[in-house]
């Protein structure tokens, strides 16, 4: 069969699911990811076909991000996220629409689930949800969307404070989702309250993470599966630049540093603190710049400091004592598999849930503040993740998640609820099949 998944986002949220996709096709189905440009080289070296949406959602990113940390009220930050998404998602009716027309299910990831739940309605398709993150199933948890506070609160409080931030995060979208998506596909708009009842009830669910590092309530509902990491392991045919393997075999296992997907207006003076956290302890590092969370160009020792663009992380990880990063799902989810102890520096939205659950497994200090770190902060956070009980529990918890192998969990899922076909497809696809499945 064929099947459409969207999600427009950062590596962090497109990588887990191109690897689901590519389990998809390895079953015989044939799969299209439907997400931004800056992806059509990863889909295509998986082997799947790609769908556009346009847009330059790194630019969009940044934009919301800034206006996170400049603190405006919640009215001023709704009107400038009605403003921004009401662009971008535009033209993603038509490309949605092309992308999907000949598929026989449709999934989507995030943010994109109200689109491509629209987009599922208006050609009577089945629909999945898949989350990286815990959704509104895992209310007792403290919010995705807000640090989690310095003492742990009662369930019932937390189902309160995740409602209201729900309901917050749907105003924001309502105007992109009702006004240009539902309507350019002709649908009716979804209730004040937002699709909150379809995603609890109707709509199956896939969470691509580990139920070790966060298992499902014990309400559990129909439909809605807990499957592990969906990690997407390096090509074969992927070479490490010779600069950096002569850096990792010239010594001790260094730390790897790196942001991801985020940007930071204050990099240069990051970088510098950096570079006084490792002579403070004495340490190798791997930095990698990313978005723009960290500078090119950094002035340290070469013996010292190695500054890469990225690398994947399922190959680097495994080579360094430690990750020093933002604490995006993708990123905790590699340094945890790779079974090394994290130090964790929130930058917005579900990083800080994620620093605050590795703190509680006992394979991360304590989350620090990006804002008010230092040098010594960094240089203490390190030396705790050289103790030996925090570097065991990082090397017990890893072999547990990754022996969970969430991609056959998950197109297992599928299969039990009915949305798969009973017998697989008896011949996978041609390896060149896929690009006639490109919609551009």
């Amino acid at each position: 069969m064929r099947i459409a998944i969207v999600i427009p986002g950062t590596q962090g949220d497109v990588r887990p699911l191109v690897a689901l996709g590519r389990g998809l096709a390895g079953q015989g189905h044939a799969v299209r990811i439907v997400t931004v440009d800056e992806f059509r080289s990863l889909v295509h070296g998986a082997g799947l076909g790609f769908g556009l949406l346009s847009g330059d959602l790194k630019a969009t990113a940044a934009q919301h991000q800034a206006a996170f940390e400049r603190g405006q009220g919640i009215a001023t930050m709704l009107r400038t996220a009605q403003r921004v998404m009401r662009a971008m998602v535009a033209p993603w009716v038509a490309e949605g629409l092309a992308a999907c027309q000949d598929a026989d299910l449709v999934m989507a990831g995030g943010g994109a689930v109200p689109l491509g739940a629209s987009l599922a309605e208006a050609l009577g398709r089945p629909f999945v949800q898949v989350y990286l993150q815990p959704n509104v199933l895992f209310g007792h948890l403290p919010s995705l969307r807000l640090p989690v506070p310095a003492r742990t609160l009662p369930s019932p409080v937390n189902r309160s404070v995740n409602r209201v931030l729900d309901f917050l995060a749907w105003q924001a979208q309502r105007p992109a989702v009702n006004d240009v998506v539902r309507k350019g596909l002709g649908l009716k708009p979804y209730p004040w309250p937002g699709p909150g009842a379809q995603m609890r009830t109707a709509w199956p669910i896939l969470f691509g993470f580990s139920p070790t590092i966060v298992p499902p309530p014990p309400h559990w509902r129909a439909r809605a599966r807990v499957t592990g990491h969906w990690s997407l392991t390096t090509d074969a045919a992927w070479t490490p630049p010779a600069r950096l393997m002569a850096f990792l075999e010239a010594g001790p296992p260094p730390l790897y540093i790196g942001f991801g997907s985020m940007a930071d207006q204050q990099a240069p003076a990051r970088a510098e603190l950096v570079v006084r956290a490792l002579a403070l302890t004495g340490q190798r590092a791997v930095l990698a710049t990313g978005w723009g969370g960290l500078p090119p160009g950094i002035d340290a020792p070469e013996d010292k400091l190695m500054v890469i663009d990225g690398a994947p992380h399922d190959w680097l990880f495994p080579r360094v004592r430690a990750a020093v990063h933002h604490g995006g799902a993708g990123t905790v989810a590699a340094a945890i598999t790779a079974g090394i102890p994290s130090i964790i520096v929130p930058f917005l939205g579900d990083q800080f849930f994620w620093g605050w659950r590795a703190r509680q497994l006992g394979v991360a200090p304590a989350p620090l503040s990006r804002k008010t770190m230092t040098a010594e902060d960094l240089a203490a956070a390190i030396r705790c993740t050289e103790d030996s009980g925090m570097r065991d529990r990082a090397r017990t918890l890893g072999m547990r998640v990754a022996a969970e192998r969430g991609v056959d969990a998950a197109v297992s899922a599928l299969g039990d609820w009915g949305l798969l076909p009973d017998t697989p497809p008896h011949h996978a696809l041609p390896h060149d099949a896929p690009l006639a499945l490109d919609v551009a």
